[in-house]
């Protein structure tokens, strides 16, 4: 007759994830529930801190590109003029 194992000889991690979880007390269920809260606080923060950042950026790209397209016409009309002046010029 054939051996049969009735459980595979290695564990899967998931089994061996699952096997420690039910091992675990209250307490280390509760120290386990405090922690991912912690992260998920400080994850949440993280994240409204980058979004304001983002935002603050954002605005300050604005009116830095306004501030460029204002020189930027002024650099074309001070080439307008001068391209106007040297057609005046005498040959």
């Amino acid at each position: 007759m054939a051996f049969l194992p009735t459980r595979h000889p290695v564990d899967s991690l998931l089994d061996l994830i699952v096997e420690r979880l039910r091992r675990l007390l209250m307490s280390d269920w509760l120290k386990l529930g405090v922690a991912l809260i912690g992260y998920g606080i400080l994850t949440w923060s993280m994240v409204q801190q980058h979004e304001y950042r983002l935002d603050k950026i954002e605005s300050t790209l604005e009116t830095h590109l306004t501030k460029h397209e204002e020189q930027y016409e002024t650099i074309q009309k001070t080439l307008m003029d001068l391209k106007l002046e040297v057609a005046r010029l005498p040959r």
